[in-house]
């Protein structure tokens, strides 16, 4: 599972990487790492700024996407 949740969360930040400009991506995308379980997906953030940043700005866009590359066709 863990390298299916790897290519899943690659191909989510690709796409996300179309939808925003690449300083927003480098700094809010580039440093986030996932965690998966069998309910859940977890962004492992560096802090509480940057995860409420991402919260309140981006929360959209990563649900969609990884909902998006994640259908199963």
């Amino acid at each position: 599972m863990m390298d299916l949740s790897k290519q899943l969360w690659e191909k989510a930040l690709g796409r996300i990487q179309t939808k925003v400009d690449s300083q927003s991506f480098n700094l809010w995308f580039k440093p986030l790492k996932i965690n998966f379980s069998s309910e859940t997906i977890d962004l492992l953030v560096p802090n509480a700024f940057f995860r409420d940043w991402l919260a309140e700005r981006y929360m959209d866009l990563i649900q969609a996407e990884i909902n998006s590359v994640s259908q199963v066709p």
